[in-house]
């Protein structure tokens, strides 16, 4: 079992199973998370990135992308990575399901040009001051593209949220009404786990979850 003291710097003691085990300076939050990774990780980008513009081969593309994914997370600060986690992601997830139930993927993807907050709001019946805060959150996450104040257009991830097959993940994870869907159940896995010895769940009880989270 782990326990933990709290100390004046913000670092802590613990002790876990009876060990001590050293505390952590807090100033590692404000250091990239693997600065000595980056030169070899940009130098996989310029060589893939090279090839994938002359071979279109898809292996090359996930190699790329694998890269690229390494890159933001070796030069993110962990302070960076967590605020990413809690806040950008959550809000995101929020921000795509709430535009697939009003419609502003359907209109924004459209076609592929740019379309002004104001236009939107009048399609969708959205408020207009909402949908701004809503589409600048998508657009700093990268999913829309900011082509002018209050005004946005459509990158293909969100044209194809117009998609049943591709809207429906995101219905499937947030449920129906207010229930938190598969979303839910994946924040209760570590609570779960605690009040059952951290074991693995048996497949009877995530059938049981994942049929009850989706009527």
């Amino acid at each position: 079992m782990e326990t933990e003291t709290a100390l004046s710097n913000g670092s802590s003691n613990r002790t876990f199973s009876g060990k001590h085990i050293p505390s952590v300076d807090p100033s590692i939050i404000l250091h990239p998370n693997d600065i000595a990774a980056v030169p070899q990780l940009l130098e996989s980008i310029t060589t893939h990135g090279a090839a994938l513009a002359t071979s279109n081969s898809d292996e090359t593309r996930l190699v790329l992308l694998e890269s690229a994914r390494a890159l933001v997370v070796a030069l993110e600060k962990p302070r960076e990575t967590m605020i990413r986690h809690c806040w950008g992601e959550h809000g995101l997830f929020a921000v795509l399901k709430f535009g697939i139930d009003v419609g502003v993927w359907t209109q924004l993807g459209a076609d592929h040009s740019p379309k002004s907050v104001a236009e939107l709001a009048i399609a969708t019946g959205v408020d207009k001051d909402f949908l701004a805060r809503a589409l600048k959150h998508a657009a700093a996450m990268g999913y829309i593209i900011e082509t002018g104040h209050d005004e946005y257009r459509a990158t293909n991830f969100v044209r194809a949220l117009t998609l049943p097959i591709m809207a429906g993940g995101y219905g499937c994870f947030a449920g129906p009404g207010s229930t938190g869907g598969l979303t839910r159940a994946v924040y209760s896995l570590p609570a779960w786990l605690a009040d059952n010895g951290h074991k693995s769940p048996p497949v009877r009880v995530l059938r049981v979850v994942s049929s009850s989270l989706l009527v």
